[in-house]
């Protein structure tokens, strides 16, 4: 499976401030007019998490180098620990929040999710010239110290032409989407931020080069650091949104139904709102897909209240582990492929559990074709006796979630 790679990269330090890995690969039709289905690449979520990552300090994962500490690197540890309790046995990686972000012409950042987030969170947004790399060299040029330095050891590694592959890939080990990930921190903080860059030299001695993390401490001796963390208001308007209206089974997002024990609070209410009637905003993440976030703005000056509801996916029993909407994609292109019809949210769990490896990794290989279900296979919920009521698999809200 092929991966891509966004980064976010300061200039003035030439510090790796986030990075996000995820997987790349193309859906498929079924038919004329019918929706794309199982395509996964970067989306504006990404580009949006990216920000939340630069803005928070790094968690050192078990078994790093200590070198890998902030608090045995050449970062200002003392001082941004004072302003950031949350620098404590973290990663040797700057935090930084952005007031200008430049990027190329992707449809990720064109989005409007992308563009709110940043207006949220007081950042300015700088497009470059299409076909003119000169406006990004620096990105380009880390682009190219990325694939020297990090990519082409990476089992798998193609270059730009799968005749460069290498021989007995087949035979090396691979990695799973959350241990590539891991190793990405794990060599910026270790490798990258360590390593004296060319283009960083002090005015005042020019033959003396600096890492990354020296040239960031240079930088918060003069000008000074004031942390930003992201509220976990703001941590949840990071997410995906979309207007629903509230009905007697739940929201409908995709094909799967959420459910709260607060449904009757808000069945068929409007909101309030000129022009958007009785669709509330409801904010989920792909990456975590079993809970979805009702925003209530209603009571937003109300100290006592919660302005976030959450509503819980009610066929969550049927799944044993983590999942994506990737995954969920996936199953349902093979009961798809399996019943000649898109399932419905009961049948996509049904003829086998969901244990597959989170965030991308290959699903197991579906039962042998047939035109039904086997009985073994078949969901308790058609009969109407076994139906779970709406308020299964409902939870009360969890404010430090």
């Amino acid at each position: 499976m092929a991966v891509e790679l966004t980064y976010a990269l300061d200039v003035l330090s030439r510090s790796f401030i986030a990075g996000m890995i995820v997987p790349k690969v193309s859906g498929r039709k079924k038919g004329p007019g019918s929706r794309r289905r199982g395509g996964r690449g970067t989306k504006s979520l990404d580009a949006a998490l990216l920000l939340g990552q630069a803005m928070a300090p790094l968690a050192a994962r078990p078994g790093w180098s200590p070198q890998a500490l902030a608090a045995n690197s050449d970062l200002p540890y003392a001082k941004m620990l004072a302003g950031d309790p949350r620098m404590a046995g973290a990663a040797a990686r700057p935090v930084i929040r952005p007031k200008t972000v430049v990027v190329d012409n992707a449809k990720i950042f064109k989005a409007r999710h992308f563009k709110d987030v940043c207006s949220m969170l007081g950042i300015e947004v700088e497009s470059a010239r299409e076909r003119t790399p000169t406006d990004k060299a620096v990105i380009e040029r880390t682009n190219a110290s990325v694939k020297s330095m990090f990519s082409q050891f990476v089992a798998g590694y193609t270059g730009n032409s799968l005749a460069t592959r290498g021989d007995d890939v087949d035979k090396e080990r691979l990695w799973t989407l959350n241990e590539l990930q891991d190793l990405w921190h794990e060599w910026v903080v270790t490798e990258w931020q360590r390593r004296p860059h060319e283009g960083l030299r002090s005015p005042f001695l020019p033959s003396l080069v600096l890492t990354p993390n020296q040239m960031y401490a240079a930088a918060v001796a003069v000008e000074g650091a004031v942390p930003r963390p992201v509220t976990p208001d703001e941590s949840r308007k990071l997410l995906l949104q979309a207007k629903r209206t509230v009905t007697r089974d739940g929201i409908k997002i995709g094909n799967r139904t959420y459910v709260s024990h607060r449904i009757r609070e808000f069945k068929n209410r409007h909101t309030g709102i000129k022009g958007q009637g009785r669709r509330w905003p409801v904010y989920y993440n792909p990456y975590e897909p079993s809970r979805v976030w009702l925003y209530d703005h209603t009571v937003e000056k109300d100290p006592a209240r919660s302005p976030w509801v959450p509503f819980d996916f009610k066929c969550q029993h049927l799944i044993r582990d983590s999942w994506t909407q990737y995954l969920w994609e996936k199953a349902a292109d093979l009961v798809a492929g399996l019943v000649g019809r898109e399932g419905g949210e009961e049948e996509t769990p049904g003829p086998w559990t969901i244990s597959w490896p989170a965030h991308g990794a290959a699903p197991p290989p579906p039962p042998p074709p047939s035109s039904r279900w086997p009985r073994s296979f078949r969901s308790p919920w058609r009969s109407p006796k076994h139906r779970p009521t709406r308020m299964q698999g409902s939870q009360g809200p969890n404010p430090a979630a």
